[in-house]
């Protein structure tokens, strides 16, 4: 997987049950990520940011709570 490709060929799973709610996915990649009522990850738009920005929010995450595969 490559920050060059579209955000779309990334398949992206979120955990949020081991989300602890530090939002940094939603700051890397609002387009993509943000957090629910109960303050946890929840995908909103696989294809909302580019690949950079969703890897970085993937590697960003302390709880791993965000995984990526091509």
């Amino acid at each position: 997987m490559t920050a060059e490709q579209s955000a779309d060929a990334i398949e992206i799973t979120v955990n949020p049950p081991t989300c602890a709610g530090t939002a940094v996915c939603a700051f890397y990649a609002p387009g993509t990520f943000d957090l629910d009522d109960q303050g946890k990850v929840q995908l909103i738009d696989t294809g909302g940011d580019p690949a950079s920005a969703v890897i970085n929010a993937a590697e960003a995450c302390p709880t791993r709570s965000i995984r990526l595969s091509s």
